[in-house]
This record gives C-alpha cells, structure tokens and sequence, in this order.
C-alpha cells in the first residue's frame, strides 16, 4: 500500500503520507542514504 514510497536517486527527497491505519511515513533521503522514518500517532492511547 506504500507504493508513494519509491527510492530512487533523485537527491534529497521528503514523502509525507497518511496510512488509513493513522501511521505516518516519513521517507528522508540525504547524501548519506536513504531513511525510512516510521511515526505512530498515540491519538489512541489506552
């Protein structure tokens, strides 16, 4: 379902996108490789 998330060498590159699930994904590409940042939203935090 991630398929916005396409590494490729097109430098820096900054993907934000919001999953049904409420799961944010960060995607950071710099000079030094590419980071996939995962950030769970506690909205629903029991």
């Amino acid at each position: 379902m991630v398929d916005k998330f396409t590494i490729g060498e097109s430098g820096k590159t900054l993907d934000l996108s919001l999953l049904p699930d409420g799961i944010y994904f960060l995607k950071l590409n710099t000079e030094f490789s590419s980071l996939t940042t995962k950030i769970v939203l506690n909205h629903s935090v029991k």
